[in-house]
């Protein structure tokens, strides 16, 4: 036990290099290549860690997902990013992302509140918010399971101040949509938990008890508890004034008032204003609490023995004395095997595992049930003839339900609260007539409600909102008309004049998912399936009205892009409330795989989903079937050759087909022919039944020859792709060696990057190689190394590999456009398409171009930019070095003539107002140097320039934790998507950053 965080300390040193390869094909728009290192980082760390270091890279690769619109995925990543960090707004904001373009508003709602809850000052969130909550309807979150009535001047009841009185029960739109598990009331303020551990609060917050730091007097609407998002609460109980929670560890928090020790800080705290953990009991592991007015009882989970704290005067916390107050919690003795513990106004109760009932505290009403009327400052036994299974507490009366479910009643009585038609108090317990079996009870001031199995609700005194009213006497048990016809209650709790109820409305781990058939299913085909929604205990719900999501995610491909997320599944998903407790859905992809079908109900998982299914591919459609020839294209042979062709099998949508499936491929027959073009007559022709090895015999007469190859035919429905395909079939005898030494091959010995950069060899119309099929192949090989930039390493390292290329026959050039600079290697070769013979090499330069703002930079930016700013707080002045790059990110080899470097301090991100800053050229070649006197007064921004247009990053964050480099930098606006379409969600720039604590590099891309 203890105040450690749920996030494990883990060695980020493992996943650091694939983390930071990925931030940079990031900012490099390589999103795809983000996706890839990011995989690498997570599959480096043991899958049962917790670490920062975990989250962020799912986080990233969330991102990186968003890029490429695979949503599912970017939305599965966010989530995981959340379990394994709780408290970091950016999972939240990235799962709210996702969740906002699967066009889920609700969920994508949900998890931006919960991202305000912990950052509300955040400028990129709030932006996301007005998105999400244009034209916002409550409903659209489905039907809600708490409700509120009585008094709420201090805004207890929910519903906001304009609302402070209401005879009926009310759903509280606040928690529509959410599985709300336990309700707790104060004085003037009230709590819920939600099944995901969450507590949110509201009503009176004048000393904290909402335990939000916002400074607000009353929180009208139930608000997120920050400081105890991400500690799982099991369990909550509210005083007149303070709060407690209790998580799953075991750990406790208090908040609130706490003059008299009830919070058990020990430190004399007047009071606390947000959740804080009670130390004297991080040792131990408490399993539930219970409030009096000032002060609280502790029940351990291993002896099922009791600590308390707060005000004792009468003895409440029966440790055996009356010290007016108990800062720290303390161990009661005399009482053991505790089941249940309740505590009223001035006194306590608890049943043990016999079923005993013990009593200890003020008594001058009878509410201790022993017989007589003195306060006791030890627990004793309360005389019943039957044992008890549970025990409540008003504020002078007491209560407890015994094994066979009858009431009982003892303490003041004088507003009918005895439940026998009389206004008597009793000092012994009395029994309830004409109630039938009960579950629950719960007391408020003068106020009784009776809780039965099927969640009928009974009651009897006097309410709290009605306290002057005698007519409001309820004497005798009754029956509470208004919530006939509603959902069945599963708690009620009462506060000083104020009622909050939880009903047992759809909960989703207890509802089902099942298809309507098993697979295989095809691809493009409906896959239907059908919701059935169950409440908490299991039982069926006859209603509609629910909001099942569900997502129909790829988990298994064949194509190992597709598996890896970097292939749009293009599938859709559909659920129709069928208004009677069942829900129709159906769900299609056109992509071949393993998929999950995933429902949901407000982020909880339905029993037995998700649901896995197969999808295989579609019938075969030719044109999307490819035909692989065992000879480098285009297609060179001699006369009567046989060239070996593979046919791999597509669906209509791009699918492969397997060879091997005999439902698909029995009757197929590949077709394969030959053209002459000039005649457009048929010189070959050849049906292969499907499996038999295709072969095509080239002609006998040198020439070009076009090769159609189709299934089933040769028609424009049949063909495969890239059919026909040309075929040259060359004059025999040709001498090579003869032939390559009356060849001259030409190239330029200098050239530009990104230039056209030609190899010809010229000849003349009568020259052999004009007609023998003789084709011209050059290759280029760096030869030295390169000055590129760490971004532009990711986005153009594969231009390392030579540069190869073949003419078609009867050419005579080749032209490549470098992008590395430096100098290459240049070999020259003649092919007939079965021999070749060199005919030349040499080499030849390839300059930098001029500079570009895409990759113009500071070298080791983010040490360059930390002096700045070190610089700004001393007013000192920094020399700055700016090296110029091209538009590939090779380092320029000169200062151009035209191009023009500036630079400027303002306060913005605009240039209003901007103050110039110094540039001279630098000593080395195409390199700058920008003398920088930072003021406090102007130079929250760095702005450079390249002929009037901003370099990449620029503007230069010169605040704090503003390091720009393209590591560190977090994205001004959202990536761009490969297919280019808009996708701006929000400006992330401003989020809170995730923590570095443990060294990790936590820039987000």
């Amino acid at each position: 036990m203890g105040a450690a965080s749920t996030v494990a300390a883990a060695d980020d040193d493992c996943c650091s290099v694939e983390k930071q390869q990925g931030d940079v094909a990031f900012h490099a728009g390589q999103f795809q290549d983000a996706i890839a290192w990011y995989t690498r980082g997570i599959l480096a760390i043991a899958p049962a860690t917790r670490s920062d270091a975990l989250a962020t890279l799912y986080n990233h690769r969330s991102a990186a997902f968003l890029g490429v619109r695979n949503f599912d995925k970017a939305l599965d990543d966010a989530l995981r990013a959340i379990e394994l960090h709780p408290t970091w707004p950016k999972g939240y904001f990235q799962a709210s992302s996702a969740a906002m373009h699967l066009d889920n508003r609700v969920e994508a709602r949900e998890h931006l509140m919960k991202a305000l809850a912990l950052a509300p000052n955040d400028a990129a969130l709030r932006n996301l918010q007005r998105q999400l909550l244009d034209n916002f309807e409550p409903h659209e979150h489905g039907s809600g399971t708490v409700y509120s009535w009585g008094r709420g001047d201090e805004g207890q009841l929910g519903h906001g101040l304009k609302k402070t009185q209401l005879a009926l029960p009310t759903m509280l739109d606040a928690f529509r949509g959410k599985h709300v598990v336990e309700v707790a009331a104060g004085a003037m303020h009230s709590l819920a938990l939600t099944v995901d551990g969450n507590v949110y609060a509201w009503g009176n917050n004048a000393h904290g008890q909402c335990g939000m730091l916002a400074g607000l007097p009353t929180i009208q609407t139930p608000q997120l508890v920050p400081k105890l998002m991400g500690r799982q609460i099991a369990a909550i109980a509210c005083g007149a004034g303070h709060s407690l929670a209790v998580s799953c560890r075991g750990d406790v928090f208090s908040w609130g008032i706490g003059k008299q020790g009830q919070l058990g800080h020990g430190d004399a705290c007047e009071s606390e204003l947000e959740p804080r953990l009670i130390q004297a009991l991080a040792a131990l592991e408490v399993t539930s609490v219970a409030c009096g007015i000032a002060h609280s009882v502790f029940l351990l989970r291993g002896d099922r023995s009791l600590h308390g704290c707060g005000l004792n005067s009468y003895g409440q916390l029966g440790l055996g004395h009356t010290t007016a107050a108990v800062e720290t919690p303390t161990r009661i003795g005399g009482v053991l095997h505790v089941q249940h513990v309740a505590c009223g106004g001035a006194h306590t109760c608890v049943v043990d595992m016999d079923g005993r009932v013990w009593s200890s505290g003020a008594n001058s009403c009878g509410q201790l049930g022993l017989g007589h009327a003195d306060d006791m400052a030890a627990f004793t036994v309360v005389p019943m003839a039957v044992p008890c299974a549970f025990v409540a507490c008003g504020e002078e009366f007491s209560s407890a339900i015994t094994t066979t479910r009858d009431v009982f009643m003892w303490g003041l009585g004088i507003a009918g609260q005895m439940g026998d038609g009389e206004y008597t108090s009793y000092d012994s317990p009395r029994h309830v007539d004409g109630l039938p079996p009960i579950d629950q009870v719960c007391l408020s001031q003068a106020q009784v409600f009776a809780i039965t199995e099927g969640g009928g609700v009974w009651t009897w005194g006097l309410p709290g909102d009605r306290a002057h009213d005698a007519d409001a006497v309820v004497q005798k048990p009754e029956q509470v008309a208004a919530f006939f016809g509603k959902k069945r209650i599963r708690q009620l709790c009462c506060g000083r004049k104020h009622y909050v109820i939880v009903t047992n409305g759809t909960y989703g781990p207890k509802s089902t998912v099942s298809m309507a058939k098993t697979g295989p299913y095809q691809v493009g085909e409906w896959i239907r399936f059908k919701i059935v929604a169950r409440d908490m205990n299991g039982d069926d719900c006859t209603t509609g009205g629910a909001r099942f999501t569900a997502r129909f995610v790829l988990h298994e491909a064949a194509d190992a892009n597709a598996a890896l997320g970097l292939v749009a599944q293009d599938s859709a998903v559909q659920v129709e409330d069928n208004m009677d407790g069942t829900y129709s859905g159906r769900c299609r992809s056109r992509l071949a795989g393993i998929y999950h079908v995933d429902v949901a109900l407000h982020t909880l998982t339905v029993h037995e989903s998700p649901i896995e299914v197969e999808v295989e591919p579609g019938a075969v459609h030719p044109p999307s079937c490819e035909a692989a020839w065992k000879r480098e294209l285009p297609l060179v042979g001699a006369a009567k050759e046989e060239i070996i062709c593979t046919i791999t099998l597509r669906d209509a949508f791009n699918n492969a087909v397997p060879a091997d499936d005999q439902d698909k491929v029995h009757d197929l027959v590949v077709v394969v022919q030959v053209i002459h073009p000039s005649t457009n007559s048929i010189e070959w022709k050849k049906a292969f039944p499907w499996g038999d090895r295709v072969v095509l015999t080239c002609p006998d007469a040198p020439g070009v020859y076009a090769v159609h190859v189709g299934i089933d035919g040769i028609d424009a429905k049949s063909t495969v792709v890239g059919s026909p395909f040309p075929l040259t079939i060359p004059a025999p005898k040709v001498d090579l060696n003869a032939l390559a030494s009356t060849c001259v091959v030409a190239w330029p010995p200098n050239a530009i990057v990104g230039n056209d950069l030609g190899v010809q060899m010229p000849w003349e119309d009568d020259h052999p190689c004009a007609f023998d099929g003789i084709s011209l192949h050059c290759q280029l090989t760096p030869q030295q190394e390169h000055t590129l930039s760490a971004r532009a390493l990711v986005r153009w390292g594969h231009s390392f590999s030579p540069l190869v290329q073949t003419s078609p026959p009867g050419s005579a050039q080749c032209v490549f456009q470098p992008r590395i600079a430096g100098e290459y290697a240049v070999s020259a070769a003649i092919s007939n398409g079965v021999k070749s013979q060199q005919v030349a090499s040499g080499t030849t330069t390839v300059a930098p171009g001029r500079a570009h703002v895409d990759f113009t930079e500071f070298p080791d930016g983010k040490r360059q930019l930390r002096q700045l700013q070190d610089a700004r707080r001393s007013s000192t002045t920094v020399e700055l070095l700016l090296q110029l790059r091209d538009k590939f990110g090779n380092a320029c080899d000169a200062n151009h003539p035209d191009d023009v470097v500036t630079a400027f301090l303002s306060r913005s991100h605009g240039l209003d107002g901007a103050l110039p800053v110094d540039v001279k050229e630098g000593q080395v070649a195409a390199t700058y140097v920008l003398d920088v006197a930072p003021t406090e007064e102007c130079s929250a921004f760095l702005h450079v320039l390249l002929n009037d247009k901003a370099i990449m990053y620029s503007p230069f964050a010169l605040h704090d934790g503003g390091a720009s480099d393209e590591d560190d930098r977090p994205l001004e606006t959202a990536p761009r998507s490969r297919d280019d379409a808009p996708w701006r969600p929000c400006d992330e720039s401003k989020l809170v950053k995730e923590p570095t604590q443990r060294g990790n590099d936590s820039s987000k891309p």
